[in-house]
């Protein structure tokens, strides 16, 4: 039998940004990053992805000794296994930093999912992932700059005032992440809901200065619909909603 491959997202994307967010202006092309239940969440046997975006900040108020920029590129690999496909694997891997830019590091993770069909025509299905991910980072202040707009922030900028400039930090962590897609899929249209819930290790990712703040829960949910008019073409529309921090809020009646 011929195996099905899809290779959704195997391009190269070169994008310059003045003022874009980093975590976000990628974050649809990095499918695994954004909910583990994504591994596998897609047609044929094997999906791979490359992304790259350039950020320039270009502006010479934001500068502090020159031009700002940052390269981040990203790598995901997905295969389906069991003898239903049921199961299915994935491993990603991001860098992000450039010489003009004080943050660095390498993101490296492993994920892992699995399918529930509710019915036989496999209309109606359930896919849950989970995902251990490795993450060490470089704060090296002889490089220059900073701006939250061109970093990922898997580790926290923090220079209290009276520093020389001249120091070089290193720190890694390791986390773990939970997420599940459900997909109703029907002749030419398609429907999907994931939620997920990062950082639940809540590891300290300061990194300056013995900064031991640590990361707080990231939630997501991500919702789209696929409109398929033939096998050749589709057509969707997606809503993220993304959320650094989940809270827990008690009302109670004073007596």
């Amino acid at each position: 039998m011929k195996k099905k491959i899809s290779f959704l997202l195997l391009f190269l994307i070169h994008n310059l940004s003045f003022s874009q967010d980093a975590r976000v202006s990628q974050i649809m092309n990095m499918p695994i990053v954004l909910n583990p239940a994504n591994t596998g969440n897609f047609d044929g046997d094997f999906r791979a992805g490359v992304s790259f975006a350039r950020l320039n900040n270009g502006s010479y108020k934001n500068n502090y000794y020159k031009a700002l920029t940052n390269n981040i590129y990203n790598i995901g690999v997905e295969h389906k296994l069991g003898s239903k496909k049921e199961w299915a694997i994935g491993c990603n891997f991001m860098h992000s930093g450039s010489n003009n830019f004080i943050m660095s590091g390498n993101y490296t993770s492993v994920s892992l999912s699995r399918i529930f069909n509710f019915d036989t025509a496999n209309v109606y299905s359930l896919r849950i992932g989970t995902q251990l991910s490795y993450l060490n980072g470089v704060a090296d202040e002889s490089r220059g700059g900073y701006s939250i707009l061109m970093d990922v922030t898997a580790f926290q900028y923090y220079r209290p005032s009276g520093t020389d400039w001249l120091r070089k930090f290193k720190s890694e962590y390791v986390n773990i992440n939970f997420g599940a897609v459900f997909n109703m899929n029907f002749d030419k249209f398609k429907f999907q809901t994931g939620v997920s819930a990062h950082n639940n290790f809540k590891p300290i990712f300061g990194i300056m200065y013995n900064s031991d703040r640590t990361k707080r829960i990231r939630g997501s949910l991500i919702s789209s619909v696929t409109f398929k008019p033939n096998q050749n073409n589709s057509f969707r529309l997606d809503h993220l909603s993304w959320k650094e921090g989940l809270f827990f809020t008690y009302f109670g009646r004073m007596s």
